[in-house]
Order: C-alpha cells, then sequence, then structure tokens
C-alpha cells in the first residue's frame, strides 16, 4: 500500500474499448458544442487493482498498465470491454513509461527509482528499456545504467513516444526530453525546449504541451522532428495546467487535460472547444486528479481518476441527452434538464465574481450544483494570484486590482455578481452603504444552521455594525518562532502570555551581539521588514487605537503613536536587527544561529515544519507574539485568507446563502485542495490535523501544540490598503532619519484623515 501511495504522489507531480467508424466522429466530437456522456466506472469490471496509465493501440484497443503491491502487468482491452491480453513483468521499480509503436509492440521503461529520506524527491534512478511483441513475447531488454540527482533537475521519465522510425523520447517533467535509438543510444534530439508531453500525429509530426513552470507559459505545440520547426504554438491562460495529451488520428485532433477539464484541438491548433468540463461531470473531488487520457475513434474519453486511496478508469462514452440523464449516476444534476430542452429555461443562475478561482471553490461549485439541478452558479475569474512559471507577482496585483476596481464599480451602480469571493477588498465600506446582506440575520434564520459545528471567535471578530456581512472560510493567524538552541544558551525563559514589547525589547539586547569576538555582530534579536524595520509588528496591534475606521477618525498625534515610533526607530539605531536586501538572505542568516526570534504566519499545520527545517534548521519555540506593553491574556492576532459576501441586491438570496452553508461544511472545509489556511469548521479542523499526520507525515505532538494556540484566535485587525500605504511611506522616511517622530505623526494623521472623510 505505502509503494502505491507513493507512487501516486510522484504521478500527482505532473499535474494537478474501442467504438466502430471513424465517420461518426464528425456526427459526435468535431463540432464546438460538448457531447453528452455516459460515465462509466470501467475499472472493477477489467479487474484492475491499481491502473497507473494507459494508451491506444493502432486497433483502437486499449492498453492499460496496472500496478499493484509490486505486480507490473500490461492488459489489452478490446471492442467489448473484455481484456484479450495480459503481459506480466518481474522487473524492479515501475513501468509506468511506456509506448506502443506501429506493430503494437510494447516499449516499456522501467525505472527504480531511490527518493530522498522523508520526501518525494528522486535521487537516483536506474533505468532498463524492456521490449515485447503484441503476444507477450520479450523481443529485447537494454539495461540503460543510473542517473543521479544533479543540482535541481528532474531524473525521472513521465511517459515515453516512439517516433516513425521507431527513436524514442523520454519524457520527463518540463525538462527537455532525452532522445534514444532502440539499442538505448543517444541520438541528437530536435527539441531543444522544455516540455512535459509528448505524442504523435499521423504526419510523424511532434505534438508538445507543457504546464507553465521554469519560467515557461503554459502550451501546446506542433513541431517537424526533423528540423525542430515550430509548426503551430499555443500559450494558454494563466492559471491553466495541462496533466496529459494525447492526439486522436480519428478527428485529427489534439485533445489535452487541464485543470479545468478536457480541451479539443485541431489540426493547426485552433482551440474546437472544450468536449469535458470537470466542473459539470463534478470530477473536481479532493481525492480525485486527473493523471491520464485517452480518446478513441467515436470520441469517447477514457480519464485516469487518481485518488488518495484508490484510482479508477471512467469511461465518458458519448450518447444522446436521455441516455446521459439515464446512465450517468454521478452526472445526475449536470444532465437533469437534458431530456427535457424546456427545463433548462427554468434554471436558476446565481454570479460568483471570485478574485481566483481555485480547485476548492470549484469543487463547491461542481458538488452545489450537483445537489441543486436547477441552479447554476457562473463563475467569473479574475484570476488575482500569483501562478508561478511565466506569470510575475507584478500581473498577479495587475490582476487583483483590476477585481477590486470591477467590483467597486458594479457594486456602487447597485449591480454586481450575487456573490463575492475575495480577499484584500476593503469590505467595510461596502456595509457601511448597505450593499452586503447580513449574514447573522440568515443564520439566525436557518433552524438548519447550527453554529456549534464552527469557530465562533473567527465569526465574532468580524462582525462590523453589529452584524456578519462577510462569511471566513479559512485563515491563518501569527506567532513569533524563537530558535531554540539559542534562547537555551541565553537562558531565556518567556511566558508568552504576559510578555510585552518593553520585555521583547530586553530580550533583544541581551541575545544581539558579537559570539565570536571578531568585533562584528553575527547572532541579532530579529530581522528588519523592509524599510519600515520592526514597526508594523508594533503597530498592528494597536491598529485600533489609532484608527476607528467605523466613525472615520484618526488619532496619529498623541504620545501613545510617538512612542510606538521612537521604540520601532530604538530597535533599528541599537542594530538589534538584522539588515538584508531579501529575505533568502535573512533565511540564511537564521539557518546558522544568526536570528534569534521570527516572526511567522501560521497558515498550516507544516508551517512550522517548515521553519525548522528550512529556515532555523533546528528547534523552535512557538510562542505568541508580544503585546501592546500590556501584559496578561489577549487573543491572538488572525487574518482571513479568504471569504464570501452575498449582493444585497441578489434576487436569490435564499440559494446564495445555501451555497455559502455548503462552503462551511465539514466535507467542504476538510478539504486538502483548501490551501493556506485552517478551516472555521471545528471537525474539518481535527480532520485536516488528521491527513497531515496520515499523509504528510507530520509528528502528532506538533499538531497537538499548534492546536494549543488555535482556541485563543480571535483578533481580526481590519486594514485598509491605501492607509497602509501612507503610513508606510511616512514610516520610512522616519526611520530614514528624514523627518522627527512628531512631525511624522502630523503627517500621516493629515493624509489617513483626508482618505477618512473621501470614505463617508
Amino acid at each position: 500500500m505505502m509503494k502505491r501511495k507513493l507512487f501516486a504522489c510522484i504521478i500527482a507531480l505532473v499535474l494537478l474499448v474501442s467504438q466502430s467508424a471513424c465517420s461518426d466522429v464528425k456526427n459526435t466530437v468535431a463540432n464546438n458544442a460538448a457531447p453528452n456522456y455516459i460515465v462509466k466506472d470501467i475499472t472493477e469490471s477489467l479487474g484492475l487493482k491499481a491502473p497507473v496509465s494507459m494508451k491506444m493501440n493502432s486497433q483502437n484497443q486499449l492498453v492499460i498498465y496496472d500496478n499493484s503491491d509490486g505486480s507490473n502487468r500490461y492488459v489489452t482491452v478490446d471492442a467489448a470491454g473484455k481484456i484479450i491480453n495480459e503481459i506480466k513483468c518481474d522487473f524492479k521499480g515501475y513501468g509506468q513509461a511506456y509506448a506502443l509503436d506501429k506493430d503494437n509492440n510494447l516499449y516499456i521503461l522501467a525505472q527504480d527509482c531511490v527518493m530522498e529520506e522523508n520526501g518525494y524527491k528522486i535521487i537516483e534512478n536506474t533505468r532498463e528499456l524492456l521490449v515485447f511483441n503484441s503476444k507477450g513475447e520479450k523481443l529485447k531488454s537494454v539495461e540503460l545504467g543510473k542517473v543521479a540527482l544533479k543540482n535541481d533537475e528532474e531524473i525521472y521519465i513521465r511517459s515515453i513516444s516512439i517516433d516513425p522510425n521507431g527513436n524514442i523520447y523520454l519524457v520527463k517533467y518540463n525538462e527537455t526530453p532525452e532522445l534514444i535509438d532502440r539499442d538505448g543510444k543517444p541520438l541528437k534530439n530536435s527539441i531543444s525546449g522544455v516540455c512535459g508531453f509528448m505524442d504523435f500525429d499521423e504526419n510523424g509530426n511532434i505534438l508538445l504541451g507543457a504546464t507553465g513552470a521554469k519560467g515557461t507559459k503554459p502550451y501546446i505545440a506542433c513541431m517537424d522532428p526533423k528540423n525542430g520547426k515550430e509548426l503551430w504554438k499555443k500559450e494558454l491562460d494563466v492559471g491553466i495546467y495541462i496533466s496529459s495529451i494525447c492526439y486522436n488520428p480519428a478527428d485529427k485532433a489534439l485533445y489535452a487535460v487541464t485543470n479545468k477539464g478536457v480541451d479539443k484541438y485541431d489540426s493547426k491548433g485552433d482551440l474546437s472547444g472544450t468536449v469535458l468540463d470537470l466542473m459539470k461531470y463534478n470530477l473536481l473531488q479532493d481525492e480525485a486528479s486527473v493523471s491520464g487520457m485517452c480518446v478513441d475513434s467515436s470520441g469517447s474519453l477514457y480519464i485516469i481518476i487518481n485518488g488518495m486511496e484508490s484510482v479508477q478508469i471512467k469511461k465518458f462514452e458519448i450518447g444522446d441527452a436521455t441516455q446521459a440523464d439515464n446512465n450517468s449516476s454521478n452526472t445526475n444534476a449536470s444532465n437533469a434538464n437534458a431530456s427535457n430542452p424546456n427545463k433548462s429555461k427554468e434554471k436558476k443562475v446565481i454570479t460568483l465574481a471570485a478574485h481566483f478561482s481555485d480547485r476548492w471553490l470549484e469543487s463547491a461549485v461542481s458538488t452545489f450544483q450537483n445537489e441543486h439541478p436547477n441552479i447554476e452558479i457562473s463563475v467569473k475569474d479574475y484570476k488575482g494570484a500569483y501562478y508561478g512559471g511565466s506569470d510575475t507577482p507584478e500581473e498577479a496585483d495587475k490582476r487583483q486590482e483590476e477585481f477590486v476596481k470591477t467590483i467597486n464599480t458594479e457594486m456602487m451602480a447597485g449591480k454586481g455578481p450575487d456573490i463575492v469571493y475575495f480577499c484584500g477588498l476593503p469590505y467595510r465600506k461596502y456595509i457601511d452603504k448597505n450593499m452586503f446582506a447580513n449574514l447573522s440575520e440568515l443564520m439566525e434564520k436557518d433552524s438548519e444552521f447550527n453554529t456549534a459545528e464552527l469557530n465562533m471567535n473567527i465569526l465574532d471578530a468580524m462582525k462590523y455594525k453589529g452584524g456578519l456581512y462577510v462569511m471566513p472560510v479559512n485563515y491563518q493567524f501569527e506567532l513569533m518562532l524563537a530558535n531554540k538552541s539559542v534562547l537555551d544558551k541565553e537562558i531565556i525563559k518567556i511566558d508568552d502570555r504576559n510578555w510585552t514589547w518593553n520585555d521583547f525589547m530586553q530580550i533583544a539586547e541581551k541575545v544581539t551581539k558579537d559570539t565570536n569576538n571578531d568585533g562584528a555582530i553575527d547572532q541579532y534579536a530579529t530581522y528588519s521588514r523592509g524599510k519600515t524595520g520592526i514597526f508594523y509588528d508594533l503597530f498592528e496591534d494597536s491598529y485600533g487605537k489609532f484608527i476607528d475606521v467605523s466613525n472615520k477618525k484618526a488619532d496619529f498625534t498623541g504620545s501613545a503613536f510617538i512612542s510606538l515610533l521612537e521604540a520601532s526607530k530604538a530597535f533599528k539605531d541599537n542594530k538589534l536587527l538584522y539588515e538584508a536586501s531579501d529575505y533568502g538572505k535573512v533565511k540564511d542568516m537564521a539557518s546558522r544561529g544568526g536570528i534569534a526570534f521570527m516572526d511567522a504566519g501560521i497558515t498550516g499545520y507544516d508551517m512550522v515544519n517548515y521553519y525548522k527545517s528550512n529556515v532555523f534548521g533546528t528547534d523552535v519555540y512557538m510562542l505568541r507574539k508580544p503585546a501592546d506593553n500590556t501584559a496578561g491574556n489577549r487573543k491572538i492576532i488572525f487574518d482571513v485568507v479568504n471569504m464570501f459576501a452575498i449582493n444585497n441586491n441578489t434576487k436569490y438570496r435564499d440559494e446564495a446563502w445555501q451555497f455559502l452553508k455548503l462552503l462551511l461544511s465539514k466535507k467542504q472545509q476538510a478539504s486538502p485542495s483548501m490551501q493556506n489556511g485552517f478551516p472555521v469548521n471545528n471537525e474539518a479542523l481535527k480532520e485536516l490535523a488528521a491527513f497531515n499526520v496520515k499523509y504528510l507525515y507530520m509528528n502528532q505532538k506538533l499538531i497537538d501544540a499548534i492546536d494549543e494556540f488555535i482556541p485563543d484566535v480571535g483578533d481580526y485587525k481590519y486594514e485598509e490598503e491605501q492607509i497602509n500605504s501612507i503610513i508606510g511611506a511616512e514610516v520610512s522616511d522616519f526611520l530614514a532619519g528624514k523627518r522627527s517622530a512628531e512631525e511624522t505623526a502630523k503627517i500621516i494623521q493629515n493624509k489617513v484623515a483626508i482618505i477618512l472623510n473621501e470614505q463617508g
């Protein structure tokens, strides 16, 4: 079982039966409309225990690699859905990378991998090429040797492809593929760029795909193998990732599995349409990731659904609308209106604007629509997230700004989406203008809604003007982590329920020193957070003292704020802060024991492990952050990762509330796809903890230690970016010595007052 889970993890890094008559394709999938599918799980009927990958041979038959408990077998399935041939292999390792030549000979690249300890990175790979004919007779065995990890390149072969000349491409994950002949000898490769997926069309042209890692945009392309010239190339939108491609000679089309569905491209690379929507067919559950696909001559799809505990092959057979409605057990909602076209006119369409649409949201939408056949949720994705690859944080910020600007314009005009999914939105402005529905009233009226299931500390902290107008679905909280060896060496004991920033200053002066007597400080208390030093750490605990957003008032000229400025400058002037141009240098200094304390946003159970392993390189103390010079128990500061609001003008208030209830359910909240935060559902939190122990191998004691903080989490600091930008700019100038604390306070007071008056 462990081997199968490990292999599933490897496969997951790539992500996230025949029918007759080629002429039928033109009437089923050649048009732009998505077909209606009858969905069948063929795994059990074929006796498959752990199907890993599949190919379609020249006779339109599936060849499936089934791996279970170290047993490797390749089964061929005929048009009737029966196994007609089976090849069992006793090689060591895995044979997921295989291909079929024009004569249906089976080429297997057996790989025996060595993993790094307590990780998923492959550090050594022994390869062997095996060739069998269609009868299962071994034709050849070629030892390809052992490959060791160098730097950070990929050494595991994800798939292999055979060109018309019988040469073999070894395809990695977004690396340049290798090319060898049948005897394993390296050949000159016309492909110079990176790709993760490969196939050939009937003319021998190479079809390529890449997910978008290593600075390359996600793309599909067609290339002439003789000279490496691109015949066409299509770059995909940001946030779209490919997990598989295959070419179907029956309709001369390329099919690509993405994180959204299956897209079909014609011979020129033009998008014909999405033939399978993963959301529509409820294939976005957490345990499900699509890791492989084939298309037969009739246009029916075969998709491998890779789960946490099992792997399935589902057949999406093209049928008429009535068949799809009657036979698809897991897509009954999406096809419920198919047999009666008039019903589609009765469907309610709820609009949802999302700062970015993630797997968790799409899974919820899919589930909701499956449970409510007469309701469709139309998601407008503004892609306001940084997706890596060729994306940049600057472009992500622009998309997020466009989201905020659009929502502002629409809501101010009394329009806008029915539901808003957001972060970083100055939502209290909308509440002040009565634009968001009061969720507290909806909760009170709903007899089925049980607040005991939720962490009400979080919800209560989000209330404004006596009601809850925005629904947090996940949150993260702030702690201070300390290098255990440094504190133990300095004999420092901290009562983190009662310490203040004055206490921290005294400790900082004690730990900051030149430990090797070379005249230079090499052990600092903490580090500078850019041009504002440690200011925001001190300021966030007192935000409400200086800014009253509800009453549009600010008070920065009093002694409290001036003292805060002077304390921030004292940290800098006394050289208690390690100053570096980038966070990488801060991490390096911390790993050498040069930084005693680091503030940490605890975005999940694994975050403390990250700091222990990748930042400090040693054990840590988890501490509540110091208070604003007032000792005693207090709530721990938290931030909401994502939240939802219902437009007060929507005509679908009750339906929108039903969707928010689903988002708060245990099943949805316990989803592993809910990233960067803790769920507000209490039972889901327990399940998430168990998931971390079972699948991420976290120590239960560490889980318990983090859980001890959660009852005290409940201090939400509402902030507005425009005001923060003003404060940050002026504090930077103050710390640079350009003006006094009093002058700085007056400038901030005047500028913030103007902003607050404009909001009035």
